[in-house]
């Protein structure tokens, strides 16, 4: 009886140790997974935390690197003064005028009867006196600007109206002033674009309606009914 109890003891006591054994081995084996665990979710950290950083320092140089501004390019103020001028006498150009090719504006050839036109102003204008010349003043004639839409301003601000009956105007090379009457300051304009057309430019007065004519055409209205300024 003494037998089988001792053995029994020893047996569970081997039992005992066994299992201690089995249970450490298992612990001892699963460590290093915890460990890699760790690890792997410390160096995740460390990523977020650099990324993190990272954007935080691109945001701060947005913040402090001044925004560029797009050049806009500047408007030439000579060119839109005389799309402006050509839209206002010729309702059929664009925003862009009349084409331009070595300082010569072209323009449509003159449409209508010129003699009709003169007889109707006739008819709805007050007469000029027939020697009437105009103010003595010194008048600019700037780069950048034509002479057609030169002579029109300063005419306008003697109640006179201008036909350019020409399909060319020109574009001030070299500015000049011409210190003369209004009337005389016409007939030079006309002497100075007389060589760009085959017959020349003939520069009337018509006192009776108040019109300064520039034109390269023949017409007996004008030579019967109004001053010529030109020897042509």
């Amino acid at each position: 009886m003494g037998f089988w109890i001792r053995n029994g003891i020893i047996g569970i006591l081997l039992a005992i140790t066994a299992y201690v054994l089995l249970v450490s081995q298992e612990l001892i084996n699963t460590k290093p997974e915890v460990k890699s665990k760790e690890t792997d979710l410390t160096s995740n950290k460390i990523e977020a935390i650099e990324q993190t950083t990272k954007l935080e320092k691109d945001q701060d140089k947005l913040k402090t690197q001044p925004l560029k501004q797009t050049k806009s390019k500047p408007k030439n103020a000579a060119a839109d003064g005389l799309s402006r001028f050509y839209a206002s006498i010729n309702p059929d150009f664009n925003e862009s005028g009349p084409r331009i090719l070595n300082n010569v504006v072209f323009l449509p050839n003159p449409e209508g009867d010129i003699t009709s036109i003169l007889v109707n102003k006739d008819k709805n204008t007050s007469p000029q006196e027939r020697h009437w010349k105009g103010n003595i003043e010194s008048r600019s004639f700037r780069n950048g600007e034509t002479l057609f839409q030169k002579l029109s301003e300063y005419s306008t601000r003697e109640g006179i109206e201008v036909l350019w009956w020409l399909n060319r105007d020109f574009i001030i090379k070299d500015p000049f002033r011409i210190n003369k009457d209004l009337i005389s300051t016409a007939q030079l304009i006309g002497l100075s674009v007389d060589g760009h057309f085959i017959d020349g430019v003939k520069t009337y007065f018509c006192y009776s309606n108040r019109t300064l004519v520039l034109t390269d055409t023949e017409n007996s209205y004008l030579e019967s009914s109004c001053n010529k300024l030109t020897n042509n």
